[in-house]
C-alpha cells in the first residue's frame, strides 16, 4: 500500500492533494488484486477514474511548474506523456485479459512504482521554485 508521508510534499497544496487522491486510488487496485473475485464494473470504474484523474491532475501540475518556473517543467511533462502512453497500452490489455488479478496486480504495480519514483525524483523538485519556500 501507498502511504502518504512529507517526503512526498511539493509546496504545493493542491498537488499534494492531488497525489493523495491518487494514492487512495491505486490502493484501491491493491484491494481488488487482494480481493477473492476482481467485480468488473469495481475495476471498471477505477480505471477510467484513474485515466480521467491523471489527465487532468496531469495538466494542472504541469501549469503549476510551469508558472512557478520550475527547472523540472520540461522533464515532468516528458514523465507525464511517457505514463499516459504505458498506461494507455496496459488499458489496451485489459479488453484482452479481462478483469483479472493478473491484469489488476499489473496496474497496481506500475502504477504504484510510477508514482512513487516520479513524486520524488521530479515533483517534489517544485517545492524550491513554489511560492514561500
Amino acid at each position: 500500500m501507498l502511504t502518504w508521508s512529507k517526503q512526498y510534499e511539493t509546496g504545493v497544496a493542491l498537488v499534494d492533494t492531488q497525489h493523495k487522491v491518487l494514492f487512495d486510488h491505486i490502493n484501491k487496485l491493491e484491494e481488488i488484486a487482494q480481493s477473492k473475485e476482481v467485480r468488473i464494473g469495481d475495476l471498471d470504474r477505477l480505471v477510467r477514474f484513474l485515466e480521467s484523474y491523471v489527465i487532468s491532475h496531469f495538466s494542472f501540475e504541469e501549469s503549476c511548474m510551469k508558472r512557478f518556473h520550475c527547472p523540472a517543467h520540461e522533464e515532468n511533462t516528458r514523465a507525464h506523456a511517457q505514463f499516459l502512453e504505458a498506461f494507455g497500452k496496459l488499458k489496451a490489455e485489459y479488453p484482452t485479459l479481462g478483469p483479472t488479478h493478473a491484469f489488476v496486480t499489473k496496474l497496481h504495480s506500475a502504477a504504484s512504482n510510477w508514482i512513487r519514483s516520479h513524486i520524488l525524483n521530479v515533483d517534489t523538485k517544485l517545492k524550491s521554485a513554489a511560492p514561500g519556500h
